[in-house]
């Protein structure tokens, strides 16, 4: 466990069971908890140990995304600060897809802009029935392009083309129908979902499993460094554009963007 108790870490034989513990601000992620996330998730990567990582969060929501406080402070970064920053996640998000062990998800009430980054990056999600979702950065003049590779591939171009540019809200059955997420059951069944799904991964033949994973990664369109960069430095600059600068500060001091329309 974390000495700020932030990300808590659970370990229970040949799982390992991380969970981002900041239900008063809807578990949104800043740079201490990524820092946390990163340094967790680079030692799993080295330790054939464990099996199995499960993500999920603590309290009525599953993740608002960025944190406010931290948008707040974006505002002022140069561009080669924003870079660094968002360096960060694009590092945090490769690391979880990429893992050897098998990852599961599970997501409750709000999963919003880049949290969908987090469930894009496992292998398996649950979502309770009572889930609402959104790739909501463009209504304040920003843009998912960290998050962007992972969410392309689960949902495709042409869905990402819809729920990118609308920034709509839309519900868990929506979220299976676009692959987002692998079932959708009652809240109160998501430990169940997960338990059966860990039940079957440890009764496979545990080097099967990461050859088998290995493939899929190697099969499938690869995301690159290049293309890690790119969404990175495309973040940055949007940044600290006039447009993402008046959007941020207008969205923080609750105020009607320009753009808004009735």
């Amino acid at each position: 466990m974390t000495d700020d108790n932030t990300l808590k870490i659970i370990t229970q034989d040949e799982v390992v069971t991380l969970i981002f513990n900041r239900p008063y601000c809807h578990n949104a992620f800043n740079p201490e908890l990524l820092e946390q996330l990163h340094q967790q998730l680079t030692s799993l990567a080295q330790n054939h140990q464990y099996r199995a990582v499960v993500l999920r969060t603590e309290g009525a929501n599953f993740s608002a995304g960025a944190d406010l406080k931290w948008m707040q402070s974006v505002v002022h970064y140069t561009a080669e600060e924003n870079h660094k920053d968002a360096s960060l996640l694009a590092e945090t998000l490769n690391i979880l897809d990429t893992l050897p062990q098998v990852t599961i998800t599970e997501v409750q009430g709000l999963a919003m802009g880049g949290a969908l980054g987090f469930i894009a990056c496992c292998d398996l999600s649950v979502a309770s029935t009572n889930s609402t979702f959104a790739l909501s950065e463009v209504k304040i003049g920003l843009t998912p392009a960290v998050i962007s590779p992972y969410v392309i591939r689960s949902i495709g171009a042409q869905a990402a083309r819809r729920w990118m540019l609308t920034a709509e809200r839309f519900n868990a059955n929506t979220a299976q129908e676009l692959g987002l997420i692998n079932e959708v059951v009652e809240s109160n069944k998501l430990s169940e979902q997960r338990n059966a799904w860990l039940k079957i991964i440890l009764n496979n033949a545990p080097e099967a499993v990461c050859v088998t994973k290995q493939l899929i990664r190697d099969v499938a369109p690869h995301i690159s460094e290049s293309i890690r960069q790119h969404t990175v430095q495309t973040i940055a600059q949007c940044r600290v554009g006039n447009e993402a600068q008046t959007g941020l500060k207008a969205f923080l001091a609750k105020e009607t963007l320009p753009w808004e329309r009735d």
